[in-house]
This record gives structure tokens, sequence and C-alpha cells, in this order.
């Protein structure tokens, strides 16, 4: 039987020993693995958090994307079928807007992996990545009864 909470430790442990060694990891727009939108949820890369997570902790892909979303860490949509969702990001300030396949992971998670595993003394600020405004509607439906993301978790992008 698989252990989810063993293997949430494991993470945990190893996405403080690597912030650590490279801060860049988090809260870098255009180099972070996950993204602080605000004081509760980072956005994920999926595909490149997921691939790292399973190699520093030795423990297959699909197991460590169970482990986060049977635990809540990882968060499903209403009906509870999906967990990534392609979305129009960009950083504050910039006019280059991306789409990234992304999930959302819960910000106490996160911070709390930092601040018990050494790597913070405290939980990470809000990053400079946004989501585009128009999807606002579209995100309050996929977090629908659960915390909504805040206001400052989208903005327009700057057009040069």
């Amino acid at each position: 039987m698989i252990d989810y909470q063993e293997i949430l430790k494991n993470i945990e442990r190893s996405l403080a020993t690597h912030v650590k060694t490279t801060p860049t990891l988090l809260n870098t727009p255009g180099m972070s693995i996950a993204l602080k939108l605000d004081p509760f949820y980072y956005i994920v890369l999926h595909e490149p958090c997921i691939r790292l997570l399973s190699k520093w902790c030795a423990i297959k892909p699909e197991n460590i994307e169970t482990a986060l979303v049977k635990t809540g860490v990882m968060i499903l949509n209403s009906d509870r079928t999906q967990h990534t969702i392609s979305i129009p990001v960009y950083e504050e300030g910039l006019g280059r807007v991306l789409t990234v396949n992304a999930s959302f992971i819960t910000a106490e998670f996160i911070d709390k992996a930092l601040i018990f595993n050494g790597a913070a003394r405290e939980g990470l600020p809000v990053s400079r990545m946004k989501i585009v405004l128009s999807e606002k509607e579209r995100l309050n439906a996929f977090f629908e009864g659960k915390t909504p993301l805040q206001g400052l978790a989208f903005g327009e992008p700057a057009t040069l």
C-alpha cells in the first residue's frame, strides 16, 4: 500500500533542499517550476514540476501526482475530475503572454516545506506572475467549493 503522507514528507524535504541550492526554482517568472499567485496558491508548471519531484524523491511520477491530489495539496476542479488546466499567464510589467499547462498547489504546503525544512524563515511573497484577467470566471468555476484565487492573482499584461 502506498503511504501518501510519507511521499509528501519526502517531497517537502527534497523541495526545500533543492531550493536552498537553486532559489530560482520558486517564484522567478521564466525560470521556476512554481510561482506564488496569492496567499493561498502556487501555480506549478505541471509536467516539469512532477518530473523534478519524481527525480529528487526517486518515486514514480504517477505516485507523486497521486499523493499530491489525494492529500488535497494539488487542487482538483469542482467535479473532481481534473487537476491540470491550460492557462495564459504573464510576468507583471511585461506584455508577453504564455499559455502553460498548470496545476495549483496550496501555498501552505510549499511555504511550510520551506520553513520546516530550513530553506526559509517565512513563506515566499507573491510573485510577479499573473493570470490574464479574462480567465477569472473560468478559474472561479475550476475552484468552485474551494477558496478562490484572490484578485491579485490576475491582471492585464502591459501593451508594448
